[in-house]
Order: structure tokens, then C-alpha cells, then sequence
């Protein structure tokens, strides 16, 4: 099985199905991402969750919206079991705060802020100059007292680095880490510098670089870059690409995988 690592309470494999392929989000082309879009039905992707918990994976990271409600409904209607569900907010349903809301009705264990309003775009959360996340105080104790873990997502390592000299309430980041420079605005050597700085849980994600970065490349170097209690999240589409992405876990943690 997976090498598995403390997130709270939970003991959870150390790789992460990530739900954007669930979403139709490619961030590779028009023609993989209407592809992802017209194979990953509820069904097939109920199908590709069983094969996850076959190998040991036991938690998904998704958005807060209802492509990925509703396939989380469907696979524990089927299996009788709810996956440990790590939730992205989706501020355009209403915003922020009416997000993580609505996410709280749907049995998460942890919510996170998006990264992409926390550090990108034209009025992101984050300020540099007075190393400060605007915002960030507030969402996270809002999460907190919904009784969830409380996390923030970030493209850049400032984010991490913020959160320690600030002491914000953080309980784990999710931190994008790749040798492509893809969503990734550091280099490797600096990102991993600050995740292993912090004694809070870091997802890596986006460590294949959606499909431009070689998987045996992507996950020695991901695996090397975080502590031994942080996670890999990726996304998956096809039932090949669990057992090979599992796989290379278990090379480059040198832990046997073995399916039940």
C-alpha cells in the first residue's frame, strides 16, 4: 500500500487524486480537455476512485462545486464509503465566504483558499512589500469554526513563507512545484526551501506540469523537494495512469505498493 503520512487527525496516502481531469480542466489543450470532459462521466469517474482506494490512495483534492459533490456522492452511494475530501474554495459561486459554506455541507476534511486569488491575477490577496495575505485571518477562522482543517493555496513560495513569519492559522498549504515553471513562479530549489521551513503539511500539485514534465522525472523530483509528512496531488484520468503514478511512489519512497 501507500506510504501514508498524519493530515490532522487522518492518515492518508501520501498521493492525492486531484479533481481537475473530474472538471474537464486540462491546462494541455482544447481537444484533451473536451476528451477529459466527455470520458469522465460520474460512472467512470466512480470507477477511477475504486481503482485510487484499491492502491491506497484515500483522499481526493477537488473544487467546491458540483461536478465534484456529486461524483463524492455517487462513490460512497456505491461503495458505502466517503473518500477524505480536501476542498478547493470556488469563489465565482457567490464568493469566498459563500463558498466555504456551501463546501461545509458537502463532509470535507479540510478547505483551503485558492491560490489563484491568494497570489495571481489583478487584485490577488497577497502583498509583498507588506508581507501580509489580506483576507487570509478571517477565511481561515471562519473555517475553523465549521470544525474543518484550514488551508491556503499558493503558486509562489512567499505564500508559505508569509503564513510562518505572520503565524497565520494555517493547518497545510498546497504549493505548486515543477521543473517546467509551469503555475510555478520559482524555481524547484527555492519552493523546497520553504515547504521544508514549515512544520505545517504541504500538498505539492501541479508537480507534472499538466502533462509537460516526464513522470518518473516529476515525481523524483517532487518527492525530493517535500518533507516525509507531505503529500503529492495529481490528477488522474485512467486506471494506467493510477498504477504508474503509484508506482513511482513506491520507487522513490522505496515503501512496497501492493493492491488488495
Amino acid at each position: 500500500m501507500l506510504p501514508t503520512a498524519k493530515f490532522g487527525k487522518y492518515e492518508l496516502g501520501r498521493l492525492i487524486i486531484g479533481g481537475g481531469p473530474f472538471c474537464g480542466i486540462s491546462h494541455y489543450s482544447k481537444a484533451k480537455t473536451l476528451w477529459m470532459r466527455r470520458f469522465l462521466t460520474v460512472e467512470n469517474s466512480v470507477a477511477l476512485l475504486q481503482k485510487c482506494a484499491s492502491l491506497g490512495i484515500n483522499a481526493i483534492q477537488g473544487r467546491g462545486d458540483d461536478i465534484i459533490f456529486n461524483i463524492l456522492d455517487a462513490y460512497e452511494q456505491k461503495t458505502g464509503a466517503r473518500l477524505n475530501f480536501i476542498a478547493q474554495t470556488a469563489p465565482e459561486r457567490g464568493g469566498q465566504a459563500k463558498s466555504i459554506e456551501e463546501i461545509a455541507q458537502h463532509k470535507p476534511i479540510a478547505i483551503y483558499i485558492r491560490g489563484a486569488n491568494i497570489d495571481s491575477g489583478k487584485n490577488p490577496l497577497m502583498d509583498l512589500e507588506k508581507r501580509i495575505i489580506r483576507e487570509l485571518p478571517d477565511y481561515l477562522k471562519q473555517i475553523h469554526d465549521l470544525g474543518f482543517m484550514a488551508g491556503v493555496g499558493g503558486h509562489t513560495p512567499e505564500v508559505i513563507d508569509i503564513c510562518l513569519e505572520r503565524d497565520y492559522e494555517v493547518d497545510f498549504h498546497m504549493q505548486t512545484i515543477n521543473s517546467f515553471g509551469f503555475f510555478c513562479r520559482a524555481a524547484p530549489e527555492r519552493v523546497s526551501k520553504s515547504i521544508k521551513a514549515t512544520p505545517r503539511p504541504v500538498l505539492a500539485f501541479k508537480i507534472l506540469g499538466s502533462g509537460r514534465v516526464a513522470p518518473p522525472e516529476a515525481f523524483e523530483l517532487a518527492l525530493n523537494s517535500i518533507k516525509p509528512t507531505d503529500f503529492l496531488v495529481v490528477g488522474m484520468t485512467f486506471p494506467e495512469e493510477v498504477e504508474e503514478n503509484v508506482g513511482l511512489v513506491e520507487e522513490f519512497t522505496g515503501v512496497p505498493v501492493e493492491a488488495e
